[in-house]
């Protein structure tokens, strides 16, 4: 964590108290950051030959720290996995490093770590997808979690009268990509 720019549990847990004073839910959000842009540390990263297994231990250990959070806070839920982890989970990262190095059990590897941090926190536990990254996504890897939490839909419209059209798009893919799996 980086004291002064992101919360304490303290913080949170103060924040979670006044949402449910108003009758509110809570669901947290783990999302990662860099302390470089995300491209300069892939480019730097997989430059090192045991940098995979790092990363995994460092999400693994992450997540199960936001789990641990969640569940001392009453959370009703979690959400694992941001834009960039989505682009990580499906392959479609633009890092051209990062793209030739992925390891071969990566599959394997997220699926332990979505089934531990599920473990850790207990309740309902969500996956963030990015909306563009469907295309790229095995739908078994939701097995491990209750639902998906849909990233970034994107533009709503390139002009007023066409939102009909993005709504029934994103509904088309939704049942192209998860109907048959659910």
């Amino acid at each position: 964590t980086d004291p002064g720019r992101d919360p304490s549990a303290r913080d949170i847990q103060t924040i979670v108290s006044l949402a449910r004073e108003r009758g509110l839910k809570v669901y947290l959000l783990a999302s990662i950051k860099h302390k470089t842009s995300s491209a300069e540390f892939w480019n730097n990263a997989v430059s090192n030959p045991v940098a995979w297994k790092e990363w995994f231990d460092n999400i693994q250990d992450f997540y199960l720290s936001v789990g641990t959070l969640a569940k001392s806070v009453n959370a009703d839920g979690l959400i694992l996995g941001d834009e960039e982890i989505s682009s990580i989970i499906t392959e479609s990262n633009n890092t051209e490093a990062l793209r030739s190095s992925y390891p071969a059990d990566a599959y394997a590897k997220w699926n332990d770590i979505l089934v531990q941090t599920k473990n850790q926190f207990g309740g309902k536990t969500l996956l963030g997808i990015h909306y563009d990254d469907f295309q790229f996504f095995d739908v078994n890897l939701l097995e491990p979690v209750d639902g998906i939490y849909l990233l970034n839909l994107g533009r709503i419209s390139d002009s007023i009268g066409s939102i009909q059209s993005y709504s029934d798009g994103v509904a088309k893919k939704l049942d192209d990509v998860l109907g048959p799996a659910l």
